[in-house]
């Protein structure tokens, strides 16, 4: 028998639809929801998120939501309908923007007094797009031609603006179109290229226009371009295109492999990833396979061996009535296979005369650092030696306290004489110095107490002349008073180590008596923490 938690997901919204509607954009799905009608009526209704921008991802059947997906909600517990379909009229879009809509249901119980409690939200439903800006230049191509970090070259398309969705009465020529360039993905600011500007006296000379962008650095950052559009003799401006960056390839070597991934800001969705790799006899870029992500990884591969990549992006505008397919390129990027994976880690044990009494006497101050290898680690074991770090609690840094070689015993003793609190990591280090990320660490606490003696005899003879403590471990400060038999105070420190020499605070000699003390003692563990403890006994001073 075994105890099992199930989640139940409501299904995915079906059939959803995005069509301009005036300066507004209409979303519509179906009409009834599978799950409309519910006891208790837990269907609450439907929410509706947006995102500037296709993310075409496969919804996962046990995440439900749109969670770190760039999707905002701009409607809650929607259920207006027509009788056969819900809709929902989206009046916040601008010009310029690609609209993805998608659509949850939403479902809770209810307090007696009507709120809702345990919302959840179904599966999301698939992504509708609707491209506003057919009224503006389109970007379709930024791929990258050439990789030089002086002689760089991207080819930038873009398709003109439709009739009827530019008004070219209320918006007459000569129309001028000016591209604009940032660095990097996502730029603060773009600025307009130097000659990179096309006047048309009419609409019909207009044409889908391209811009080959040279002498850039296409080895070390993308690039991302915008359109601006304006209008009559004196010059207008209308709206600019969505900003489209250029396909950024970044590779991570590691042992034996190289992570691929692709960076870029697109206002189409990407929905295909072919990594090519250059063949080192015919120079040529073979594919070594495709994703629906942009991300790969090559292996098994040579360390210490260079190979050199690219990838060729395949995608769209998903909105209605678009069909052409979009291809880019990213630049050309080269790296080197090496083992940067780190040994198996450790399971570390401590050992101590306060753990373990029946340690033999000559362990007494020592910490014992026993450890050995994660029994469940799958990696090879190649650790070469093994750095051991200390804190005296949780509150400090790390410090290296020392280092071992792994051919020796897996055992390490810490001398600390009276004290043995402190913090513990071993992490284990290969040949090529890759070592273990941080662990956790192991913490001990100090077992031995604040021991007073009951007699002293200050007398010069060089023994027992000063009172002091038997034992002291680990005390931050004390408060300290010594009484006479008749109540009257003596003596008073907050030396932990006392020191008392018989006499009292100005030095005059005392006679001997029993005298009596009582005080606190703070200690600090592991934690950083001070913990308080009483004092009270007496005092036999022997002359």
């Amino acid at each position: 028998m075994k105890n099992l938690r199930v989640k139940v997901v409501g299904p995915p919204p079906e059939q959803v639809t995005v069509e301009k509607q005036g300066e507004d954009a209409m979303i519509k799905w179906e009409y009834p929801y599978d799950c409309q009608d519910t006891q208790d009526q837990y269907f609450k209704g439907f929410n509706v998120y947006r995102r500037i921008g296709s993310n075409n991802f496969l919804a996962d059947t046990c995440t439900p939501g749109l969670e770190g997906k760039g999707y905002t909600k701009i409607a809650s517990l929607v259920k207006t309908n027509d009788g056969n379909r819900y809709q929902f009229l989206d009046t916040t879009i601008e010009k310029g923007k690609t609209y993805c809509y998608r659509i949850l249901a939403q479902f809770s119980k209810n307090t007696p007094a009507g709120f809702p409690f345990n919302v959840i939200e179904s599966l999301p439903s698939l992504e509708s797009c609707l491209l506003v800006n057919l009224d503006l230049p389109i970007i379709t191509q930024v791929t990258v031609d050439k990789t030089d970090a002086l002689s760089g070259q991207i080819t930038l398309r873009w398709k003109k603006p439709r009739v009827p969705d530019l008004d070219t009465i209320q918006f007459p020529p000569p129309y001028t179109i000016q591209i604009y360039r940032g660095d990097g993905i996502n730029p603060i600011s773009v600025d307009a290229l130097p000659g990179a500007i096309f006047t048309y006296a009419s609409y019909h000379a207009m044409v889908d226009g391209v811009w080959v962008d040279d002498l850039i650095n296409t080895r070390d950052r993308p690039y991302t371009y915008e359109i601006h559009f304006s209008h009559s003799a004196s010059v207008q401006f209308y709206g600019s295109s969505e900003q489209a960056s250029s396909v950024f390839l970044v590779t991570t070597p590691s042992d034996q492999k190289v992570s691929l991934n692709a960076q870029y800001s697109v206002p189409w969705d990407n929905f295909k990833f072919v990594f090519y790799r250059k063949n080192e006899l015919t120079g040529v870029f073979d594919s070594i396979g495709s994703s629906g992500t942009g991300q790969w990884i090559d292996e098994p591969l040579e360390n210490g061996k260079e190979y050199c990549y690219k990838i060729k992006t395949i995608g769209k505008y998903n909105s209605v009535g678009w069909t052409d397919t979009l291809v880019n390129f990213s630049q050309e990027r080269c790296a080197i296979p090496k083992d940067t994976v780190p040994p198996c880690p450790v399971t570390l044990s401590i050992d101590n005369q306060c753990l373990n009494p029946n340690l033999p006497p000559s362990d007494f101050g020592f910490n014992i650092l026993k450890w050995d290898y994660v029994a469940t680690c799958s990696q090879q074991r190649n650790a070469y030696y093994f750095r051991i770090y200390f804190r005296e609690n949780v509150q400090q840094d790390w410090t290296l306290l020392d280092s071992v070689y792994a051919n020796q015993r897996f055992v390490y003793k810490h001398f600390l004489n009276t004290n043995l609190t402190g913090c513990y990591q071993v992490r284990a280090v290969d040949s090529l110095l890759n070592e273990q990320s941080q662990q956790v660490g192991i913490c001990v606490e100090d077992c031995q107490e604040y021991v007073l003696p009951n007699a002293f005899s200050p007398n010069g003879d060089g023994q027992n002349d000063v009172f002091l403590p038997r034992r002291n471990t680990n005390v931050e400060s004390i408060e300290f008073v010594i009484f006479n038999k008749w109540g009257n105070k003596v003596f008073e420190t907050s030396d932990p180590q006392i020191l008392w020499s018989g006499s009292t605070s100005n030095g005059t000699p005392l006679p001997a008596a029993t005298y009596y003390y009582i005080g606190k003692v703070y200690k600090k563990d592991s934690h950083g923490n001070i913990t308080a403890g009483n004092l009270k006994g007496f005092i036999q001073l022997i002359k």
